[in-house]
């Protein structure tokens, strides 16, 4: 009896110590973080008040304006590296050689008047910008690029993507600030972003929806996408460049307001880098994501259908010469699954002209596999 008392006293004892040396503990490393920032790295939340957290279990946050003024150092570094890669597209002015008081200010080039304003891409003068001009070849002959630092450059080619509807300029130039794009999944709901303008005007706001105004029946090829902001663009910021927090340039603020997503144009940009010249990757087909469907007894893949506009599958293309058809669920592509993940036209926009790629599909209650090379899209 005796033995058994005592069992079930160092069995409470035991409880009780758990619980105060975790409680310590716990009070230890808060006390510790509160007092110590391990390799420069604070607290992200400013300092903790633990004098409640044994009576009233809470932890309470004291300095929140900590996480304000480290968002806006942020957003000003941010601002700043964004606006170095910025540039204006000029028409072209005879500019006085020599400099004089009786000059008229309209011989010169008035920064805010741009007719455009472009990204620089590549360090040796590749540069990005919504289409402004009809004819390449006019763009050439009539327009300039000036840059942060005041340098002009003449245009000396220029490249149009008639599917996305930017243009490509290049100037001859060497060491410029590049930045680099946001693929599909780099932008998201709840992403910190930031419209950036050459003058030093900046929008920060956050993004609330990835839209595809196309949805539900959409291309294998193209399907623009717009970014969804906290609140609406300033007027000001209207035809610039929105950033996310990284530095990466995640689309464009087009003159109504509205954001392209740098997934509309991205696939361009890697073809002008490796080709010269703007080509795009061609499958053929149109399809609902099943992951938008309720009811159907499928819930991964991508059911080949038509809509105004849209043919299921297109004469000749990659996908009629492998035989797909109209109803047919494709499951994956080289092996990876479409599903909510994994959207069937970003899958495709990962391989280039002349890959080939196998292709899993459903047709009833069969499951197949076939080979298709990607082409071109005309």
């Amino acid at each position: 009896m005796f033995i058994k008392i005592r069992e079930k006293k160092n069995f409470i004892l035991t409880v009780l110590l758990s619980l105060v040396f975790g409680m310590a503990g716990g009070l230890g490393i808060i006390i510790i973080f509160q007092n110590y920032q391990i390799g420069g790295f604070g607290s992200p939340f400013g300092s903790f008040d633990v004098s409640s957290t044994l009576d009233g279990g809470r932890v309470i946050i004291r300095e929140p304006k900590n996480l304000i003024v480290q968002e806006d150092v942020k957003i000003k570094e941010t601002a700043d590296s964004a606006a170095e890669s910025l540039v204006g597209i000029f028409k072209k002015k005879d500019i006085p050689k020599t400099a004089s008081p009786a000059d008229d200010y309209t011989d010169y080039y008035v920064l805010p008047g741009s007719a455009s304003e472009g990204l620089i891409i590549t360090g040796d003068g590749w540069i990005i910008a919504k289409s402004f001009e009809a004819n390449e070849k006019n763009i050439a002959a009539n327009y300039a690029v000036i840059t942060a630092d005041k340098k002009i450059f003449p245009v000396d080619s220029a490249v149009m993507d008639k599917v996305s509807g930017y243009t490509f300029l290049k100037i001859k130039a060497n060491g410029l600030p590049v930045k680099s794009f946001s693929r599909l999944a780099g932008v998201y709901s709840g992403l910190s972003v930031l419209a950036v303008g050459r003058s030093g005007e900046i929008f920060p706001a956050y993004a609330t929806e990835i839209k595809i105004p196309a949805a539900p029946v959409m291309s294998s090829d193209y399907n623009p996408r717009e970014i969804i902001v906290s609140s609406a663009v300033k007027d000001g910021l209207k035809g610039t460049f929105l950033f996310t927090l990284g530095g990466e340039a995640a689309g464009f603020v087009n003159q109504d307001g509205k954001i392209e997503h740098a997934n509309n144009f991205l696939p361009s940009v890697e073809s002008l880098l490796k080709y010269g010249v703007v080509k795009r990757p061609f499958f053929g087909a149109s399809y609902v994501n099943l992951k938008d469907l309720a009811g159907f007894p499928e819930e991964k893949g991508a059911l080949i259908s038509s809509a105004a506009g849209l043919e299921a599958v297109k004469k000749d293309s990659p996908a009629a010469k492998t035989g797909l058809m109209k109803g047919d669920i494709i499951l994956a592509i080289n092996g990876l699954e479409i599903d909510k993940n994994n959207d069937l036209e970003a899958v495709l926009a990962q391989y280039r002209i002349g890959d080939k790629i196998k292709v899993k599909f459903k047709r009833n209650t069969e499951i197949k596999e076939v080979e298709a090379i990607m082409a071109e899209m005309k």
